[in-house]
């Protein structure tokens, strides 16, 4: 979480984003969860504390907002229509059944790896108050098969490795509605399919202009 000014707190949409997903996958483990700052959500009651990033370019993230818009039917003809040239110059393409395509590029798993290890560092360097359960929540646009995921753990544990604090549970959203969480204690790693991420998405950036209201249970 960024801030304006000494003392009003900015809020950043990835935050936010990650505060609704994981409370509506998982809404018995995390709970409550207060947007703060370093790390960013926290539960002090639970002793968790989980850092938020990306592996996206702006383009892509204006991209994704835009797609939203146009999924949840926001704003006049014009517009919408506006959103979809806007789309167009970024590199994607809004159908008509409502699928954004996006030109075909080179996957690249490397922007997570480095959004990992920089959060380390940071951890590692004092940057963030202590909890009792560290966690890190990335977010990318590429995507990951079944049988790479032991590949990225693997991966994942390699750069954790050099640094004494380490982050317990890493959880990688893939836009479309893919999660995946690696246990980096266990090895084990679990997938989910996040089917309301539209809705969360638009809450998201609801949240950012100030309308709390739609995370309120």
């Amino acid at each position: 979480m960024k801030k304006k000014n000494s003392s009003v707190p900015k809020l950043r949409w990835e935050e936010c984003y990650a505060k609704l997903v994981l409370e509506s996958a998982f809404p018995e483990r995390f709970s409550q969860l207060t947007i703060a700052d370093k790390p960013d959500l926290q539960n002090r009651t639970a002793n968790i504390g989980i850092e938020v990033t990306t592996a996206i370019s702006k383009n892509e993230k204006e991209k994704d907002h835009l797609f939203s818009l146009l999924v949840n039917n926001k704003g006049t003809s014009y517009q919408r229509n506006r959103s979809k040239d806007r789309i167009k110059q970024l590199g994607g393409e809004y159908d008509d059944k409502g699928i954004m395509l996006s030109r075909i590029g080179f996957r690249e798993l490397n922007g997570v790896y480095s959004a990992f290890e920089g959060k380390l560092t940071k951890l590692n360097s004092g940057g963030y108050i202590p909890f009792e359960k560290q966690f890190i929540f990335i977010t990318d646009t590429n995507m990951i098969k079944t049988n790479e995921l032991k590949e990225v753990h693997s991966e994942l544990n390699k750069r954790q490795e050099q640094f004494s604090k380490k982050f317990d549970l890493v959880f990688l959203y893939l836009y479309g509605g893919h999660l995946i969480e690696f246990d980096m204690n266990s090895g084990e790693n679990h997938s989910y399919s996040i089917d309301n991420n539209s809705d969360l998405a638009d809450k998201a950036f609801r949240m950012v202009k100030g309308d709390m209201s739609c995370c309120m249970k």
